[in-house]
């Protein structure tokens, strides 16, 4: 079933940037629901399965909107720098997954693990420092230039 949400998602959030007229307002719809998303189960700590299983579906649903920010990406660069200018933003993306990763370990490593197995409160924490990395991102994405919206404009 996550697979299928997984691929459902991939497909919706394409034509979102012509629905909407924008890169943004999709992203940022998606990226708030990750944020409140991660929050809320920050907060539950360990919900029970069925609301586990509804969470893996709106979080992957609305996570999956990192399709628009590469096409809004693509967007940036002129023609003759499109390549190039992906390249570095997929290497940002992979040192930024690097950084958090070793982040949220170090995170989880505060706490002492029984029998090898950490205590629901590591993840919690693991969780809201994610919530709050998201968030600084979607408010320096605000400030980001969208092409697509300024294009679909009227003239004046």
């Amino acid at each position: 079933m996550l697979a299928m949400i997984h691929l459902l998602s991939s497909a919706s959030w394409g034509p979102l940037d012509r629905f909407f007229g924008g890169y943004k307002r999709p992203t940022l719809i998606g990226g708030g629901v990750t944020v409140l998303s991660l929050i809320w189960i920050a907060a539950v700590g360990k919900p029970s399965e069925t609301m586990l299983v509804v969470w893996f579906l709106v979080f992957g649903f609305f996570a999956s909107c990192t399709a628009l920010i590469t096409a809004h990406g693509r967007s940036l660069f002129p023609p003759r720098y499109v390549g190039r200018g992906l390249t570095v933003m997929n290497l940002s993306t992979m040192a930024g997954v690097f950084t958090l990763q070793s982040l949220t370990g170090g995170l989880v490593g505060l706490f002492d693990a029984t029998g090898g197995v950490y205590p629901v409160d590591a993840y919690r924490v693991v969780f809201a420092f994610q919530a709050l990395t998201l968030s600084i991102a979607l408010a320096i994405y605000l400030f980001a230039h969208d092409p697509l919206r300024e294009a679909s404009r009227p003239k004046t």
